[in-house]
């Protein structure tokens, strides 16, 4: 069907706008996005320079030169400030434990580490509009809705410097309203292996088979829980003897992720010997098939138990009996 003549000037028209009203926005995006680039790669020299001013490269700070002095430069700086010179140094952290030795000490003399744990449990300080203005994530101070992804930063940093005084901080932080802050704060704690937190991490796997807990997954917890040292694992002897067949599983999982991780520290194992012997030669013939399958590999992989261990046990998985078969 045709359109009459007398309308194809307006749909021309019509047109003509649209089209200019696209080019348009295109060309302001386009425009936004260069200026945040550059305003970005400005702010990043600037953060480099004041850097190289108050000597905080990681060289430097190895070398304690000037420490007194530098303290003193940096003491009247606001927190947000002071975040912006060290985080990227945090990075480093990983790397480098005699880094991580002198940052903690910076942190904690400069008052940051107070700062990141009042901002864990919810106490957010006053930012000026000046000092917003002056670092690109100042306006998520302004916003409770945001404010998770400032306690998320604070757990990271904390995780990052191995602060281990801030465990009790993070175990709170395992209840925090937002996932992501539940999940960093889990790496964290991981990162700091304390002995008194394996109690609170044990106790949500337990919850996240048993209550279906929710924001923390038991792959999460299980791999958390695996980097503390083998010497926690008696800890998991209750685990072991669950009626609840995922918990069982998954602490002689985590048993043997530690072992494997720390195979010198077996020897961590001596003194509680009788008990795995016996609780693993139970295990070994669980009505569960996982359960056995993990624990017959377990078994091979520590050595724990004798031959004997088994005598008159009978096996109700034939899996899990081959594997013990080909263990000893």
């Amino acid at each position: 069907m045709a359109l009459p003549t007398s309308n194809l000037p307006l749909l021309t028209g019509l047109a003509t706008a649209i089209l200019a009203t696209v080019i348009a926005a295109t060309l302001s995006l386009a425009a936004a996005a260069m200026v945040r680039r550059w305003h970005h790669v400005q702010f990043d020299r600037w953060i480099e320079s004041l850097r190289r001013s108050y000597a905080l490269t990681p060289a430097a700070l190895l070398e304690g030169k000037h420490s007194a002095q530098r303290l003193a430069r940096l003491r009247p700086l606001a927190s947000s400030r002071l975040e912006l010179l060290l985080e990227p140094l945090l990075v480093e952290c990983v790397s480098s434990p005699a880094l991580t030795a002198v940052l903690d000490e910076l942190c904690l003399e400069l008052g940051l580490i107070d700062v990141w744990q009042r901002r864990i449990l919810r106490q957010f300080g006053r930012v000026s509009f000046r000092e917003a203005l002056s670092n690109p994530d100042g306006p998520l101070h302004f916003s409770p809705r945001l404010h998770f992804l400032l306690r998320a930063r604070s757990a990271r940093n904390l995780g990052l410097l191995c602060h281990r005084t801030s465990w009790p901080i993070l175990v709170q932080a395992l209840n925090d309203p937002h996932p992501d802050v539940q999940q960093v704060a889990l790496r964290s704690l991981a990162a700091l292996r304390q002995p008194q937190s394996f109690p609170a991490l044990l106790d949500r796997m337990n919850k996240a088979v048993t209550e279906n807990h929710a924001g923390l997954s038991l792959h999460s917890l299980k791999a958390a829980m695996a980097r503390f040292p083998l010497s926690q694992a008696p800890q998991l002897l209750p685990a072991l003897r669950h009626p609840q067949p995922r918990i069982r599983a998954a602490a002689a999982e985590i048993l043997l992720e530690m072992a494997k991780c720390e195979p010198a520290g077996m020897q961590a194992l001596g003194e509680y010997k009788s008990a795995f012997d016996r609780e693993l030669a139970t295990l070994a013939c669980d009505p569960d098939p996982e359960v056995g399958d993990i624990v017959a590999e377990l078994i091979a992989y520590l050595g724990l138990l004798e031959p004997s261990s088994f005598a008159g046990q009978g096996f109700q998985d034939q899996t899990s009996y081959d594997q013990l078969e080909l263990a000893f």
